[in-house]
């Protein structure tokens, strides 16, 4: 394991802005970074990074040096960069790596990659948030990449990456995911009530743009010969499941829990198999996470699966139900499953948070030597610039939307979303498909 625990060649901490936990507490991003603030301080790297905690919403983690800071503003992201540089200069900054998308000005700055799934499936990018993803891509340094395929993905489709550094530093999984007890198992499947053989479903169900692609498993059992015998449990993602699933898949039996590491690693280790069918992940954590508990997987060869998975793995067709079909009934088969959950144990145990939390640390520590005082110097007069002025266009946009109705648009802010979640809650699963395509072909008004 490499050294982690002497400091940077240059002088100052390594400043890591905490907005991912203002943004997304419960997202498997925020779980990636606490892991790694967890394992540096067991192996002494902590005391050379200060975390910016947004609003109060970081990781309460006392012995990590942190420094409170504002909440992020999505329409004021220029004048966040100016404030973040004046932290930067404070603190007398090596580097700045953000959990998100935000950047200073002068201060060098590594980006931590997750994926690029809106730019390599040709995503809506009309999304001011999209355009802070681009000026982060353009500001840093370096970047670290969590899988080979995403370090690929962004050289080929941000030109503003190119001849820069860009290492792979994969996650890891936890220790709490490991394989259960036959008892442990029987515990978890009576307090939940869970009474057949079921497959299981983690995290977003949806995504952007549809990519999860989980409609594939409903569509698959619809024309399934063993459905009556089986269910579907979904952990975690939206509190209900989408219609878009029931109507896919009718008569499939679905129910969706929201449990803690202890019981997913149960539910991991319960379950028939873990399908996800997903169109691009930029590393796909769940799938590691289920092998480590003894479950076997069904996934697809796109993205970095493959990368994750190995040959522990049944890989189907995204777009083939009957695909999906025969990975179940293959996987039901004692001995195919015996030698998928020995392969996926092996498959696992590459993915340590020990050796991930090190490979950063030195990828950190190497960016943070790396940047010269004439860099930072032309840096800071093409990004102070750049910056005061989007300022100037971001404050104009403020003071025009506020002039107009601002309580009004709250209040109708709230009842849209009141709505919304009647209409998800009550109505048809055929009624709501019918609503949302109405809403995107018809025409937008104010």
């Amino acid at each position: 394991m490499p050294d982690v625990t002497g400091a940077p060649t240059r002088d100052g901490p390594i400043i890591v802005d905490g907005v991912i936990f203002q943004l997304f507490q419960n997202t498997g991003i925020a779980r990636v970074w606490r892991s790694l603030f967890e394992e540096w301080l067991n192996s002494g790297f902590a005391r050379h990074v200060l975390l910016l905690d947004r609003g109060g919403a970081g990781p309460r983690l006392p012995a990590l040096p942190t420094r409170s800071i504002p909440p992020w503003d999505l329409g004021a992201t220029a004048e966040d960069s100016l404030l973040l540089q004046r932290v930067c200069d404070e603190e007398a900054a090596a580097l700045f790596v953000s959990t998100y998308y935000t950047t200073p000005i002068g201060t060098p700055s590594l980006m931590l990659v997750y994926d690029l799934i809106p730019e390599r499936l040709g995503l809506d990018m009309s999304d001011p948030i999209w355009d802070e993803k681009r000026l982060a891509v353009e500001h840093a340094s370096s970047y670290a990449c969590i899988s080979e395929n995403t370090r690929r993905d962004v050289l080929e489709l941000e030109p503003a990456s190119r001849g820069k550094p860009a290492a792979v530093v994969s996650p890891g999984v936890a220790d709490d995911f490991r394989p259960a007890a036959d008892g442990e198992v029987d515990g978890f499947r009576h307090a939940h009530r869970i009474e057949r053989p079921y497959f299981l479903l983690v995290g977003d169900r949806s995504g952007v743009g549809g990519y999860k692609n989980t409609q594939l498993l409903f569509r698959a059992l619809r024309g399934w010969s063993e459905l009556s015998g089986h269910e579907v449990v979904c952990v975690g993602g939206l509190p209900h499941i989408e219609p878009e699933l029931r109507l896919a898949g009718p008569k499939v039996r679905a129910r969706r829990l929201s449990l803690p590491d202890e019981e997913l690693r149960l539910a991991y280790a319960g379950a028939v198999a873990f399908v996800y069918p997903s169109r691009y992940e930029g590393f796909g954590l769940p799938v590691a996470e289920a092998m480590a508990c003894g479950c076997p997987v069904i996934t697809t060869k796109l993205a970095s699966l493959p990368e994750v998975a190995g040959d522990a793995a049944l890989y189907v067709d995204p777009d083939d139900p009957q695909s999906l079909r025969e990975a179940l009934d293959a996987v039901r088969d004692p001995n195919r499953r015996a030698t998928m959950v020995a392969a996926g144990a092996i498959q696992a145990s590459a993915f340590r948070w020990d050796r991930a939390s090190a490979a950063f640390a030195t990828v950190l520590s190497q960016a943070a030597s790396a940047d010269t005082a004439e860099q930072g110097r032309a840096r800071e007069t093409a990004w102070k610039a750049k910056r005061e002025a989007q300022a100037v266009r971001q404050r104009e946009r403020r003071q025009g939307r506020h002039a107009i109705l601002p309580l009004g648009r709250r209040r109708r802010a709230r009842f849209e979303l009141q709505l919304k979640s009647a209409a998800l809650r009550y109505l048809p699963p055929r009624t709501v498909v019918l609503l949302r395509s109405l809403r995107k072909s018809g025409p937008r008004g104010d």
